[in-house]
Protein backbone atom coordinates (compact mmCIF):
# COMPACT_ATOMS: atom_id res chain seq x y z
CA UNK A 1 0.00 0.00 0.00
CA UNK A 2 2.81 2.42 0.80
CA UNK A 3 4.25 1.83 -2.68
CA UNK A 4 0.95 2.79 -4.33
CA UNK A 5 0.69 6.00 -2.30
CA UNK A 6 4.29 6.86 -3.14
CA UNK A 7 3.75 6.20 -6.85
CA UNK A 8 0.68 8.44 -6.85
CA UNK A 9 2.55 11.28 -5.11
CA UNK A 10 5.74 10.92 -7.13
CA UNK A 11 5.25 9.22 -10.46
CA UNK A 12 8.10 6.93 -11.51
CA UNK A 13 10.45 8.39 -14.09
CA UNK A 14 10.27 7.03 -17.57
CA UNK A 15 13.40 5.03 -18.33
CA UNK A 16 13.75 6.64 -21.74
CA UNK A 17 13.74 10.16 -20.25
CA UNK A 18 16.41 9.19 -17.71
CA UNK A 19 18.57 7.62 -20.43
CA UNK A 20 18.18 10.70 -22.63
CA UNK A 21 19.17 12.99 -19.75
CA UNK A 22 22.23 10.86 -18.97
CA UNK A 23 23.23 10.87 -22.63
CA UNK A 24 23.02 14.68 -22.71
CA UNK A 25 25.19 14.88 -19.59
CA UNK A 26 27.75 12.52 -21.16
CA UNK A 27 27.77 14.55 -24.39
CA UNK A 28 28.39 17.79 -22.48
CA UNK A 29 31.16 16.13 -20.50
CA UNK A 30 32.88 14.89 -23.66
CA UNK A 31 32.55 18.32 -25.27
CA UNK A 32 34.04 20.05 -22.21
CA UNK A 33 36.95 17.62 -22.07
CA UNK A 34 37.64 18.13 -25.78
CA UNK A 35 37.54 21.90 -25.32
CA UNK A 36 39.86 21.70 -22.31
CA UNK A 37 42.31 19.49 -24.24
CA UNK A 38 42.26 21.91 -27.18
CA UNK A 39 42.88 24.83 -24.79
CA UNK A 40 45.81 23.01 -23.14
CA UNK A 41 47.37 22.24 -26.53
CA UNK A 42 47.00 25.87 -27.60
CA UNK A 43 48.52 27.13 -24.35
CA UNK A 44 51.42 24.67 -24.64
CA UNK A 45 52.06 25.78 -28.23
CA UNK A 46 51.90 29.46 -27.26
CA UNK A 47 54.25 28.85 -24.32
CA UNK A 48 56.66 27.05 -26.63
CA UNK A 49 56.69 29.99 -29.04
CA UNK A 50 57.17 32.48 -26.22
CA UNK A 51 60.04 30.50 -24.72
CA UNK A 52 61.69 30.02 -28.11
CA UNK A 53 61.54 33.68 -29.03
CA UNK A 54 62.53 34.77 -25.52
CA UNK A 55 65.57 32.50 -25.65
CA UNK A 56 66.51 33.88 -29.06
CA UNK A 57 66.07 37.43 -27.87
CA UNK A 58 68.18 36.81 -24.77
CA UNK A 59 70.88 35.08 -26.80
CA UNK A 60 70.90 37.99 -29.22
CA UNK A 61 71.21 40.48 -26.40
CA UNK A 62 73.96 38.46 -24.72
CA UNK A 63 76.06 38.13 -27.87
CA UNK A 64 75.69 41.68 -29.15
CA UNK A 65 77.97 44.58 -28.31
CA UNK A 66 75.10 46.78 -27.19
CA UNK A 67 73.67 47.41 -30.63
CA UNK A 68 70.73 45.71 -32.21
CA UNK A 69 70.92 42.86 -34.68
CA UNK A 70 69.80 45.19 -37.43
CA UNK A 71 72.76 47.47 -36.81
CA UNK A 72 75.08 44.47 -36.64
CA UNK A 73 73.74 43.16 -39.96
CA UNK A 74 73.95 46.55 -41.67
CA UNK A 75 77.50 47.42 -40.54
CA UNK A 76 78.96 45.17 -43.21
CA UNK A 77 81.11 42.93 -41.05
CA UNK A 78 82.25 39.70 -42.59
CA UNK A 79 81.20 36.35 -41.24
CA UNK A 80 84.72 35.74 -39.94
CA UNK A 81 84.63 38.93 -37.89
CA UNK A 82 81.29 37.97 -36.37
CA UNK A 83 82.05 34.28 -35.97
CA UNK A 84 82.48 34.51 -32.19
CA UNK A 85 78.95 35.88 -32.00
CA UNK A 86 77.53 32.53 -33.09
CA UNK A 87 80.22 29.90 -32.49
CA UNK A 88 82.73 29.95 -29.65
CA UNK A 89 85.64 28.88 -31.86
CA UNK A 90 88.62 31.14 -32.55
CA UNK A 91 88.83 32.32 -36.16
CA UNK A 92 92.37 30.96 -36.49
CA UNK A 93 91.26 27.43 -35.60
CA UNK A 94 90.25 25.71 -38.86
Amino acid sequence: MAGDVWNRMIPPAAEGDVNDALERVRDRSVARRATAARRRRLLALAAGFVLTFAAGWMAGRATSDGSTRWAWALRGHSIEEGRATFVAVPASYQ
